[in-house]
């Protein structure tokens, strides 16, 4: 879908408030945290890149069902036991093999609080979140 620079997307919908919307604009490509959509109830990413052409300037953006994304990673084996899976900045999961996890919007850095939890998983969720790479 797009949405033209005053923030009016080709529905009639105006998006101007919208955070990905706003990224965009300001020259980012973005891809937002898990999300439960307000129209469909389902947990969903909104990914959104500014587009800049003559004649238009807007944003380009579409709403990812969760499925979509954790199938990026349903075919990663790590090991005999081990899987991939994507991690926000604040370590909730937005793709996992198991879609019940990420339909539970699950944030291992908050569950890690509540529950007894790996402290070498804690790390490593640590260690992305500062912005490096990291396999265990």
């Amino acid at each position: 879908m797009f949405a033209n620079d005053k923030g009016i997307a080709i529905d009639g919908f105006d998006v101007s408030s919208r955070e990905h919307y706003q990224r965009a604009m300001a020259g980012e490509t973005y891809v937002s945290s898990t999300l439960t959509n307000a129209r469909t109830g389902n947990t969903t990413l909104m990914v959104a890149a500014p587009v800049n052409h003559p004649g238009f300037r807007g944003v380009a953006f579409a709403t990812l069902d969760s499925g979509t994304f954790s199938a990026m990673v349903d075919g990663i084996k790590i090991g005999q036991q081990g899987y991939g899976l994507i991690a926000d900045k604040n370590g909730k999961i937005i793709a996992h093999p198991n879609l019940e996890i990420v339909d539970k919007q699950l944030n291992y850095l908050e569950e890690a609080k509540e529950n007894d939890v790996d402290p070498s998983l804690i790390a490593l969720f640590e260690d992305m979140r500062a912005g490096n790479s990291s396999m265990m």
